[in-house]
């Protein structure tokens, strides 16, 4: 089959944080975990692949490596799960296992329950039969640094931070519009593209805008992530003080109006 990279594989962007790739494994897992599926060879070779996405995603040098690889379009196809140990350590003591009769996630028919004890070789557990882990005193490859970050400039001459085939820059907008919404002009590569921020944007925000990053050597483009930054005024007069405790007074009248 073809082989799903391990963000797709989990649901979540290439610029996902810890938390939220944490949050998605969890929720997935739960859902495919074959305790809950007994028989089910389906969600048991999709819960496999999510257990290797995590499993990559979850630790930094492998993450890194796997963002260096896919920057330059060499991603194999294949197996998930095989295609992943091939990159970090070597999948053939998994694959022995699954001949001897066991089941491929290990001793998991004791666990109290999908996130229970007793998982001995499952993904969730001790790293020995995983695919990421020691295979038997295998030695594992040498992870490659994550790919260097460096100035380039923007077509109107704007400075963008590039990183891989992935771009990254700042937004910056006024706290009206960030509560009212806008469309903003975003300077790319390639020229200018239009972006809509929506109402109630928080600064820090971040935006994806896809294919708008550096091209690869395979000719596939990456994305340009947007920071969305929000400015304050830094003087504020006497009227304009009064004017902004009345909007926070109308603002927390709202809100206790309107909880959700």
């Amino acid at each position: 089959m073809q082989m799903r990279d391990p963000y797709k594989a989990l649901g979540v962007d290439a610029s996902a944080s810890d938390a939220e790739i944490k949050k998605a494994y969890r929720r997935l897992a739960k859902q495919y975990h074959p305790d809950r599926n007994a028989g089910d060879k389906t969600k048991e070779a999709k819960f496999k692949d999510i257990s290797a996405a995590y499993n990559i995603l979850s630790d930094p040098s492998k993450r890194a490596q796997f963002d260096n690889v896919a920057s330059g379009g060499n991603i194999p196809t294949g197996d998930l799960s095989e295609i992943f140990a091939q990159m970090f350590g070597g999948a053939g003591g998994q694959r022995r296992g699954r001949q001897g009769g066991g089941s491929p996630f290990g001793g998991m028919g004791g666990g109290a329950g999908p996130f229970g004890g007793g998982m001995g070789g499952s993904p969730f557990g001790g790293m020995g039969s995983s695919p990421f882990g020691g295979m038997g005193g295998r030695p594992q490859a040498r992870p490659k640094p994550a790919p260097k970050e460096r100035k380039i400039k923007a077509k109107d001459g704007s400075e963008l931070t590039l990183r891989g085939t992935s771009i990254y820059s700042d937004l910056r907008i006024t706290f009206d519009k960030a509560m009212t919404g806008v469309v903003s002009n975003v300077p790319t590569l390639r020229g200018v593209a239009k972006v809509r921020i929506p109402p109630g944007t928080s600064s820090g925000q971040k935006l994806r805008l896809k294919g708008k990053g550096h091209r690869s050597g395979n000719g596939a483009y990456g994305d340009h992530f947007v920071t969305v930054q929000i400015d304050v005024p830094k003087v504020l007069g006497e009227e304009g003080s009064e004017l902004l405790t009345k909007l926070v007074e109308l603002l927390a009248s709202e809100k206790s109006k309107n909880p959700s």
